[in-house]
């Protein structure tokens, strides 16, 4: 069996819990990167029971059947070549109490982990206590680890599944094939803009003419309460608020609050945008990027250099 220990590292789009405040402030610190002391000896025991192990797997099959799906649906390029990545490159995995222990091979190089975590992982060591904890969002791809991981106590729709898990091999996809420095917070901002116009594109596409309804309902919001206060588009962003029921009748039932959270900030994050394109005098791209490094500093989980 091979083993291979990877270094822990902070949340890449770990945007989901951004909930409204009146008065938010910039966070002091930021969130920390740590590392595991030890590899796995060689040929060290699993330390998943058979049963969680099969949990494992099968919680893998309907992240990945759900992102086939909808690639078959919307049928984009972009989309198709983040499947393929996934599909070539993921190496189904277990976080052991050493690093991580892989249960599958990757078909090609480079490889990357994907580790749907269950209940009970976070007794493995300290690094997996933290990953395990951290439900700042439902999926999220771990650079020094190269891992992708999953929270399988915290349900989700098959629909957002297909999403969620796109953004983040997109992650996993840019940084193994053009490897930059993640902690670097304007490269990381970048990259978190393009991730973020890819998905506003693919729920687009999913949500068809009542989607784009909504997400105008949001622009006027942000752009009314912008006016209210004498603030200038670009140069200030109102908090997103409470979870709206009408994406239940676009996308499904959700499926727990977290999926509740990421859903709504995902549209915040895209009416952002879209205001921005609209109405900035300047750099539009840059702005975007700007944007979210600003609610990122504001919840504390930019990167350390």
């Amino acid at each position: 069996m091979k083993m291979k220990l990877l270094f822990a590292a902070i949340v890449v789009a770990a945007f989901a819990l951004l909930l409204p405040r009146q008065k938010p402030q910039p966070a002091k610190v930021s969130v920390q990167a740590s590392t595991l002391a030890t590899n796995p000896p060689p040929r060290a025991p699993l330390e998943d029971s058979p049963e969680n192990i099969a949990k494992r797997v099968l919680a893998g099959n309907q992240w990945f059947t759900a992102m086939k799906a909808l690639a078959t649906s919307i049928n984009d390029t972009e989309v198709n070549t983040v499947v393929a990545f996934f599909t070539n490159h993921a190496s189904v995995s277990l976080p052991h109490s050493a690093g991580v222990q892989t249960i599958s091979r990757a078909k090609e190089g480079p490889a990357f982990y994907f580790i749907p975590l269950l209940s009970g992982d976070e007794r493995k060591s300290a690094e997996w206590k933290k990953q395990a904890t951290d439900k700042r969002s439902v999926a999220r791809f771990l650079p020094d680890m190269k891992t992708l991981i999953t929270h399988e106590d915290e349900p989700t729709s098959p629909l957002w599944k297909s999403v969620i898990l796109l953004h983040e091999t997109r992650h996993a996809y840019a940084f193994l094939t053009r490897p930059y420095n993640w902690r670097d917070e304007k490269l990381y901002c970048y990259e978190e803009r393009d991730t973020h116009e890819f998905q506003n594109r693919v729920v687009s596409a999913l949500g068809g003419t009542s989607y784009k309804t909504l997400l105008e309902e949001e622009v006027e919001r942000i752009k009314k309460e912008l006016a209210q206060t004498g603030k200038l588009v670009g140069m200030n962003f109102p908090n997103r608020i409470p979870y709206r029921e009408e994406q239940e009748a676009i996308f499904g039932k959700a499926e727990s609050q977290l999926e509740k959270d990421y859903r709504e900030t995902s549209l915040w994050i895209h009416a952002h945008f879209t205001l921005i394109e609209r109405e900035f005098k300047g750099d539009v791209t840059d702005r975007k990027a700007l944007f979210l490094h600003t609610i990122y500093l504001r919840s504390g989980i930019l990167p350390v250099k």
